[in-house]
Order: structure tokens, then C-alpha cells, then sequence
């Protein structure tokens, strides 16, 4: 008996997504947003110029509400893992960011379509600078991904909790201002602001400008460095969601 080649496989899974949609009463552009990707990226697989890969069935399977195993995926067996270091030192905003879209399960045309942003900007992503990264815009992001803000601040622990998302360019309801709570979390503590200026490395005249709002963000960088002159977890200074 012939092996099925990689030709015969695409060309069987592009049919049976089509057939497997029109069933459902889905149009392209519902499934690729129900699976977290592009029209486009449907497009390719229906008319069998391109095949997912095995993360993406059962993101499929559910969209579709039929079993992975009909799409010809079987999940790898459980086992023993090997973890494979590709990089070492400190996590950067790049990876982070990789992290967070992985376990949303969205492909890089997904991310770019949940946060309304241009395939190139999204490749800015994975180069962006902790010192040039405003907060506020990590928020606003996290809240188009229905995830917390601190799930994209590198270095912190990484438990990604996703709930409902902001439609991009919309909103969620209030924010807490940046102000607020570091107010609240100074005044917890009984410190003041020459207090954590001088723990911080940062002027004073820096944390006044963030608590009067004169400021509304800080950057990355110096919010990490806030966090540690109060000594408390950076999710202290960032709103839940």
C-alpha cells in the first residue's frame, strides 16, 4: 500500500475543514476568529497551499466542535520531557511576549489582528527595550489579550490568567491610576517618597510627577526599580486586569 504523501494530507484536510465549516454554518472569517488567526491563514489551509501545525488542531477541533482525531491529530503520548535551554540570562520583553501569544494560542498574524496592529509591529515587539516600554501601553495590551498586566512584565512569575478581552482600539471599564497606588502602597508601608527615591536610585522629584499624575505611566525600567524600593511585588502597582 502507497504512504499517504505530505501532497495527499494537505489536500484531505484543506476538503475536510471547508466541508466540516459549511456544516457548522461558519464562514471563514468566523472560524479564524474563533481559532485566533487570520482569514487569510483559513484561506491557505481550505484551498490546501499550506497545512497548520500540530499546536493549532486542537484550536481547530474546538472552533469546528468536532474531536481532534477527525482531523487526522493524535496528541503526542505523555512522557518524559526534555526542557532545552536555547538562551540564557535575564528574560526580556521579547520573550515574554512570546510566552503570553503561545499560551493564547495565536499565531503572530492572530496577535496582530487581536491588537490591531501591523504585522511589523508586532515584529518591533520581540525587540522592544525595557527603558523605552511605557506602562500604560503594557496595560492597555494585556487588556486586548484578556490577560492581567503583570503577566507581561519580564522577570516576574509566569501564570498567564485569561479572561475576557477588549476589543481593539476599546475599552474595559476603568483603570486604577499608576498614582493611586503607589500612594496607597507607600502610605501601607509608612514610607515616603525620599524614602524609595533614595532606594530606588530615582528622584524625587520622579515619584511626586507619578502620584500627582503629572506623569501617568512610568516606564518598565522604572517601575521595576519602584517595586524594588518599596520591596513589594510589582503586581502591587498594576491594576488585576
Amino acid at each position: 500500500m502507497r504512504a499517504r504523501s505530505r501532497d495527499d494530507r494537505d489536500n484531505q484536510f484543506g476538503i475536510l475543514v471547508r466541508q466540516l465549516r459549511t456544516a457548522a454554518g461558519l464562514t471563514q472569517t468566523q472560524l479564524a476568529s474563533r481559532i485566533g488567526t487570520t482569514v487569510f491563514t483559513v484561506c491557505r489551509w481550505e484551498c490546501r497551499r499550506n497545512y497548520p501545525g500540530g499546536r493549532w488542531m486542537p484550536a481547530i477541533a474546538r472552533a469546528l466542535k468536532v474531536k481532534a482525531s477527525r482531523l487526522g491529530w493524535l496528541p503526542r503520548p505523555a512522557g518524559p520531557r526534555i526542557a532545552i535551554v536555547r538562551a540564557t540570562g535575564p528574560e526580556t520583553l521579547g520573550t515574554r511576549f512570546r510566552r503570553v501569544r503561545f499560551a493564547a494560542g495565536l499565531t503572530m498574524d492572530g496577535l496582530g489582528v487581536r491588537l490591531g496592529l501591523g504585522a511589523d509591529t508586532i515584529r518591533r515587539l520581540g525587540r522592544a527595550r525595557r527603558d523605552e516600554t511605557d506602562v500604560g501601553w503594557l496595560i492597555s495590551v494585556a487588556r486586548r489579550l484578556g490577560c492581567r498586566p503583570v503577566d507581561l512584565i519580564p522577570g516576574t512569575r509566569f501564570e498567564p490568567r485569561f479572561g475576557k478581552s477588549a476589543a481593539a482600539g476599546g475599552t474595559a471599564g476603568t483603570v486604577e491610576s499608576f498614582g493611586l497606588l503607589l500612594r496607597r502602597e507607600r502610605r501601607r508601608r509608612g514610607m515616603s517618597a525620599r524614602d524609595i527615591a533614595r532606594r530606588a536610585r530615582l528622584t524625587e522629584e520622579t515619584l511626586t510627577h507619578l502620584e500627582s499624575g503629572l506623569t501617568r505611566w512610568p516606564k518598565l525600567s522604572t517601575l521595576l526599580k519602584i517595586a524594588r524600593g518599596l520591596g513589594c511585588p510589582v503586581s502591587v502597582l498594576l491594576p488585576p486586569r
